[in-house]
């Protein structure tokens, strides 16, 4: 009996602090995000839109999860489009690109209090 080698190296799923601080992703936008960057191998390849899918696993509706995917692409962080070899007719693609982080004022001298 052979037991098969199984590898879940790319199986973790942290929202980054990027996503989880940016005010312009709300809600359940904020774990969607980072499931579709899970799903598109980090925006390497698309993925099916797999609504039905992706409310069973977050446990919620799938007219939610269709609009705060609609919501994703009006704020550019994902692509959505029309796919004939999707068995959904749409693939969505990961756009989402983390804001730079700023460096520190510095004002010459650094305070005590």
């Amino acid at each position: 009996m052979k037991i098969h080698n199984k590898n879940y190296d790319n199986l973790d799923f942290n929202i980054p602090n990027s996503i989880w601080t940016d005010r312009s992703i709300n809600g359940l936008q904020k774990i969607l995000l980072p499931l579709i960057k899970k799903f598109t191998s980090n925006g390497t390849k698309p993925c099916e839109a797999l609504t039905g899918q992706i409310s069973q696993i977050l446990h919620t509706h799938e007219k939610d999860i269709k609009y705060n995917l609609e919501q994703l692409h009006k704020k550019g962080h994902i692509e959505i489009y029309k796919d004939a070899g999707s068995k959904t007719n749409y693939s969505i693609t990961y756009k989402y690109k983390e804001p730079s982080k700023r460096a520190p004022e510095s004002s010459g001298t650094s305070p005590v209090f």
